[in-house]
């Protein structure tokens, strides 16, 4: 009775290793990371896929059939790359004041889903968007996987200078309250909505994977730029380690690095 058992196991795994595959990848020259000091480079190799799994990784003479089938010609098969810093609404380098702004940007966006593709990368994030910034993001044509963090500045801070505070919660959804902002000139239900620990679980709702809080007081012609205070930080650490969410800090400057530290 063991034998046949095993006798039948040994079938059907050698059917499913023959069984018709969806894609079969030849020729490839394969790079698979071992560990973060240590890559496998594999060349001649072919690689099958079906369901969208890999099943098999091998040399041997005897491929099976496939659906599809993709020469390689000797070229480089990697797993897919993450970017991990990312602006998917602006056009790098692009000012309001160049010439065709509006459409180089609008055909900037349009593109950059299938330009990151060509390229491997499979994964981004931007660390200072919103979850309706990652669906206008994917809705042009084919686009890697995306996602955000959710980006907390203050009024008057860094990367929200010169918003006005009336406007300052539909330009910066996360933005956090401060003790000395002018809070006569919106809602208290709006202010609310911006202390520190609520805005953390609204950003966590809303699907952000991280936060991003701002240390930059001035670099260059910038100077004197408002700080978020101590209080601010210790609540928006201690909500996110509680929603599980990574902390980023925007610190450019080395005294801005003592403190992020």
């Amino acid at each position: 009775m063991k034998k046949y058992i095993q006798l039948t196991a040994l079938l059907t795994t050698t059917n499913l290793a023959y069984a018709k595959v969806d894609l079969l990848v030849t020729d490839a020259t394969i790079i698979s990371p071992i560990s973060k000091s240590e890559v496998s480079i594999k060349t001649n190799h072919w690689l099958s896929i079906s369901e969208g799994r890999i099943l098999e990784i091998s040399d041997k003479k005897k491929k099976p059939s496939a659906k599809q089938i993709i020469s390689a010609d000797g070229q480089f098969l990697i797993p897919g790359l993450t970017d991990s810093h990312t602006h998917l609404r602006t056009m790098p380098g692009l000012l309001k004041t160049d010439k065709d702004a509006q459409n180089m940007q609008a055909a900037y966006l349009k593109r950059q889903g299938s330009n990151y593709l060509f390229y491997g990368v499979t994964q981004v994030i931007d660390p200072a968007n919103t979850a309706q910034g990652i669906t206008d993001f994917k809705k042009y044509n084919i686009s890697p996987n995306a996602y955000f963090c959710g980006a907390m500045p203050i009024y008057q801070g860094y990367a929200a200078q010169g918003i006005k505070y009336q406007h300052l919660s539909k330009r910066k959804p996360y933005y956090v309250h401060q003790h000395g902002d002018p809070t006569h000139l919106t809602s208290p239900a709006v202010t609310s909505l911006h202390e520190a620990t609520v805005a953390v679980k609204r950003m966590k709702q809303d699907g952000a994977i991280c936060t991003k809080i701002y240390l930059e007081d001035g670099f260059d012609k910038a100077k004197n730029i408002r700080l978020i205070d101590n209080e601010n930080i210790k609540q928006i650490v201690a909500e996110a380690n509680r929603q599980k969410l990574p902390v980023m800090v925007h610190a450019n400057a080395t005294d801005m690095h003592s403190i992020a530290r």
